[in-house]
């Protein structure tokens, strides 16, 4: 008679067990929130809104206070996220017409939409973001991935 019980804990153990290694890892939810690179005094940031709409910046701040000083481009647009493939499609674009950096109501819209795939990974804590890409033949890119961190 007492095999039974423990038979039924032993069953409801194995199926509990089972279920926790079968849950897929809500990447959606993993990309919302900001990432930022920065480079001397140039901040690249990436806003991913859980609405699947995002915004690119790209920004100078002061080296000591870390504020932002001015904007240079502003993309803004839908994404997907599907297993490890992040897809952008930006809708607008803005870009500072001095090609410098200014405030944000000094860009001003151009016609410039696309879209990008990226392949996607995370270090351990989650809190490191690796944008891996294809760079096109002849192309002058940076090296991949694209690495930023959650702020």
């Amino acid at each position: 008679m007492k095999t039974k019980p423990l038979l039924l804990l032993l069953i409801i153990l194995f199926v509990a067990i089972t279920y926790q290694g079968c849950k897929k890892e809500n990447t959606q939810n993993s990309v919302v929130g900001t990432w930022a690179q920065t480079r001397s005094t140039v901040k690249t940031q990436f806003i991913f809104k859980s609405d699947l709409t995002f915004e690119t910046d790209v920004l100078e701040i002061d080296s000591v206070s870390k504020t932002t000083i001015g904007y240079r481009y502003k993309t803004v647009g839908t994404y997907t996220l599907q297993n490890t493939t992040l897809t952008l499609k930006s809708t607008q674009n803005y870009s500072n017409p001095d090609n410098s950096y200014g405030p944000e109501s000094s860009l001003v819209a151009v016609n410039a939409q696309s879209s990008d795939n990226y392949t996607i990974a995370f270090n351990g804590q989650k809190n490191i973001l690796y944008l891996y890409f294809t760079c096109p033949l002849n192309a002058n890119c940076v090296p991949s991935p694209l690495v930023y961190t959650k702020q």
